[in-house]
């Protein structure tokens, strides 16, 4: 079918949830989503870097911009008949890189499909094979140079003597050594040598021709090897080819070269040509492929280990899910049954998404996007937090944990929530990798100006040569393959790039498998002599009911989420089209007003725009639930008037705190006269 242009289809239809997204855009090649006709409707971060193009919409066009001229028809086609026949599909082009430059490279599509089997378009990547090309047509050019050497070669020892000065002056002018060797006994020697082998012996014509190898200064193996090959030269009437290395006055080179019989009128050899290329800047070339290639294919490992750990990590706690809503149905919601799977399913959704929480950390953090509230911190009190969190898995596992700290105020400037992350992931960490009933022991001092906090373990310990790269994204000791530990390898990076900003480090020691490991954070000591911490223990009065509705299409969502605020003795209304919902909010005047984004008819935007628009609920408080979590979407929300921005699934206890907030505040109101 002809691919035309057309309209920017909505992510949802090919990545309803961002996830494969957020993924991609860490991945380590350009990557790119099409819809059923429609050529792209979305480039990841890789891409969007290499060409310098950072639009988020009008993908097709930014294709356009930077693919060449010349190859745009010839794509267009290949991508059209992978659309018709809906297979998997490699071509090569150019793609123009942000310096304005084009690259080329490979483009690689496959079609992805619906649960249903339906097709929903394609996902592709992009990898730079420009090395690549330019070798190709380098080494393409040194063959025919080569070939037309050889015809040369066999020109030259066909021509008559009168020839010669003809002859010379091509070889003379030829960047190859070319030489003939005489078969004297019981050593060859060199009858002639063109300009090129005079200047890497860095000897007069007269010193080279009539001697041997070894007066040349060849090693004993190496002239020892070229008279074995003149003798073959002789015997067989072949040419032979080979590779060496040589030291000359151009210095250590590699030399390719070629023996290769002359013969007289009675078609015997009567001599032995050669020549010889440089092909130093070759295999350095091909080294440094060779070395691209590996760190392509060990990045490339990474991602389909990173991918791999991820479906694992999801999977495992959407099988309790799935167990616990069973056992409700089955059992006919037998309280007691459903009491115990809605914690099961409290705990795995908590897991989940702490997940993705932490990829989320991980894409704030390396894009810049977090920022940190530095206020005077107890580290002490941190400390305690820390414990509190990770205490359930030390004491499940049996491990002795041993603390110590400085009798000093130990206090640094920062954000106490992110110092606490900071603190539990190492306890975590050493608590996830001990066998049960191990020890754990945590120290914290004060040395010149700083705090110093070590977290050791008796655990399986760390590889010398990975304790530097153990705070990469992704990377992982090495463990048993049944990956029972879980996680994705990215707390380490997480804690490292926390502790940077707040101009801390972190360093780790091992002896080795089986020994321990001991990692130790740095902070600044603050040295302010004193500073206000001011934690009223207000007793608040008591809280009134509000008025609050939900609008959400999911059915069930807004069911659920109607039915926990109501639990909270809260009157709540829900509605599940935006338009209905509108008149409903219009009649109620609620005091609180949670909406989804993504409704039909009317989007939660402009619902809270015309809901803020009405003089009744100017001060209504409204809260936005939704998948959508970048700074951009929260950005929208807060300029279509919403108070807070939640993302899905919601933190419970947040949303409550919001409300009751609310409700605290219509409490201490006065009554209106």
């Amino acid at each position: 079918m002809p691919i035309t242009p057309s309209e920017e289809i909505s992510f949802p239809a090919v990545d309803p949830d961002g996830r494969f997204r957020a993924i991609a855009d860490y991945a380590p090649v350009m990557m790119w989503l099409s819809g059923t006709d429609t050529l792209f409707a979305w480039f990841n971060k890789q891409w969007r870097d290499f060409t310098g193009n950072e639009r988020l919409q009008g993908w097709e066009a930014a294709w356009l911009e930077s693919v060449h001229a010349e190859d745009i028809d010839g794509c267009r086609a290949t991508y059209a008949q992978a659309f018709d026949s809906q297979q998997a599909f490699t071509l090569e082009y150019r793609l123009k890189r942000h310096d304005g430059t084009f690259h080329w490279v490979t483009d690689n599509g496959v079609p992805i499909y619906s649960e249903q089997g339906t097709f929903t378009g394609f996902v592709g990547n992009c990898v730079v094979i420009q090395e690549r090309k330019e070798l190709e047509a380098r080494l393409a050019n040194r063959s025919e140079a080569l070939h037309q050497l050889q015809l040369q070669k066999d020109a030259i020892y066909s021509e008559s003597e009168t020839r010669s000065r003809l002859y010379e002056t091509i070889l003379s002018a030829t960047p190859d050594f070319i030489y003939t060797f005489d078969f004297s006994e019981p050593e060859h020697r060199f009858t002639y040598a063109n300009k090129g082998l005079i200047q890497m012996f860095g000897k007069p014509y007269e010193q080279i021709v009539g001697k041997t190898f070894r007066e040349l200064g060849y090693e004993e193996w190496h002239a020892e090897m070229h008279q074995k090959e003149i003798d073959t030269v002789r015997s067989t009437k072949s040419s032979i080819r080979g590779e060496v290395a040589f030291t000359g006055t151009f210095g250590h080179r590699i030399y390719d070269y070629i023996f290769s019989p002359v013969f007289d009128s009675n078609g015997e050899v009567e001599a032995v040509a050669g020549i010889t290329r440089d092909v130093t800047e070759s295999h350095n070339t091909q080294k440094i492929l060779k070395q691209n290639k590996e760190a392509l294919q060990e990045a490339d490992l990474k991602k389909d280990e990173f991918l791999a750990m991820l479906a694992h990590e999801l999977r495992n706690p959407l099988a309790p899910i799935s167990a616990a809503a069973q056992i409700m149905v089955l059992s006919q919601y037998d309280e007691s049954r459903v009491r115990k799977s809605s914690q099961i399913i409290e705990r795995q959704v908590k897991h989940m998404v702490g997940l993705v929480d932490d990829l989320l950390d991980v894409s704030r953090v390396t894009r810049g996007l977090v920022n940190i509230e530095k206020l005077p911190q107890d580290m002490a009190a941190v400390i305690a937090s820390s414990l509190e969190q990770v205490r359930p898995l030390i004491e499940s596992r049996q491990h002795a944990l041993i603390v110590e700290l400085t009798p000093q105020p130990a206090r640094v400037l920062g954000d106490h929530k992110r110092l606490v992350q900071i603190v539990s992931n190492i306890l975590n960490n050493s608590a996830k990798y001990i066998e049960n009933s191990g020890q754990i022991k945590l120290t914290m001092k004060i040395e010149n100006g700083f705090v110093i906090i070590t977290v050791s373990d008796n655990g399986i310990g760390i590889l010398r040569e990975e304790q530097e790269s153990i705070f990469e994204l992704f990377a992982q000791a090495k463990r048993s393959s049944d990956r029972s530990q879980g996680g994705l390898g990215i707390g380490l990076a997480l804690v490292k790039s926390m502790l940077k900003l707040h101009d801390g480090t972190i360093s780790c020691f091992s002896e080795g498998l089986d020994k321990g490991s001991e990692f130790t954070i740095t902070l600044p000591l603050w040295t302010e002599n004193t500073y206000i911490e001011n934690n009223p223990d207000a007793v608040m009065p008591q809280q009134q009911t509000l008025s609050v509705v939900v609008v959400d299409d999911n059915v069930d969502a807004a069911t659920t989420l109607a039915t926990f605020i109501e639990l909270y003795g809260h009157e709540v209304l829900f509605e599940h089209d935006s338009l209905k919902a509108l008149k409903l909010i219009e009649s109620v005047l609620p005091k609180v007003c949670v909406l989804d984004i993504g409704l039909p008819k009317m989007d939660g935007y402009e619902l809270a725009k015309r809901i803020k628009a009405n003089k009744s609920m100017s001060e209504a408080t409204l809260i936005a639930v939704t998948g959508y979590g970048r700074a951009e979407d929260k950005k929208a929300a807060f300029e279509a008037g919403f108070d807070h921005h939640l993302v899905k699934p919601v933190d419970f206890e947040l949303l409550i705190k919001l409300i009751d907030n609310v409700a605290q505040k219509t409490t201490l109101q006065p009554p209106s006269a």
